[in-house]
């Protein structure tokens, strides 16, 4: 049974949708054109909207490593947070935040409760807007590449303003006998079983 031809003209009206990235947060547009220089995987990263861990975990086929450097509360609904996450055992990401409680529905929800920050938003059931506010390159003092973007999730309950650095290498990290190399030695290459 072949699905129907459609006969004479067909016209598809699209419905109206705001531009978003759409699989994590609001939709929101960032504002921000990436300048020339960046490869693909690295436009990749610099407009994820909270799901750089997934993109990199799914890039190694591994899971990712976690360090949080610090989560200390400034002030009264403001906390400052540094984590580093790895790939293989080598960092490929550094970020920084400061967030901003500024419902006391939420306060209570890291003060009393002590849900962790990076769960808030969803504990809460809310999507929160991105905003990328600016990217960039740069070279450390030994000379290795990175790049990095600052952005803001925000929501009526919480504001997260984020900076996040990224190894130039970040989609280059040796394997170190992973499960995606064991199961290419028994493939193609391509993940067809020879």
């Amino acid at each position: 049974d072949a699905l129907p031809i459609p006969r004479g003209r067909v016209s598809a009206k699209r419905p109206r949708v705001a531009p978003s990235f759409g699989d994590i947060m609001s939709p929101h547009m960032t504002g921000v054109t990436l300048p020339n220089g960046f490869s693909p995987l690295q436009r990749l990263l610099l407009t994820a909207n909270g799901n750089v861990e997934r993109i990199v975990s799914s890039f190694y086929y591994e899971p990712l490593t976690v360090l949080v450097n610090l989560n200390h509360k400034r002030s009264p609904c403001v906390y400052d947070r540094q984590v580093t996450m790895l790939v293989r055992g080598e960092p490929f990401l550094h970020a920084k935040s400061t967030i901003y409680l500024t419902d006391p529905a939420w306060e209570e929800m890291v003060e009393r409760r002590g849900t962790p920050l990076g769960a808030v938003f969803r504990v809460m059931g809310v999507l929160p807007t991105f905003h990328l506010r600016s990217v960039g390159r740069g070279r450390d003092s030994s000379g290795s590449g990175f790049f990095w973007r600052v952005y803001t999730l925000a929501s009526q309950g919480m504001t997260c303003e984020i900076t996040e650095t990224f190894a130039d290498d970040t989609f280059e990290k040796r394997s170190r006998g992973s499960a995606l190399d064991a199961s290419l030695a028994s493939t193609d290459g391509h993940g067809i079983p020879v």
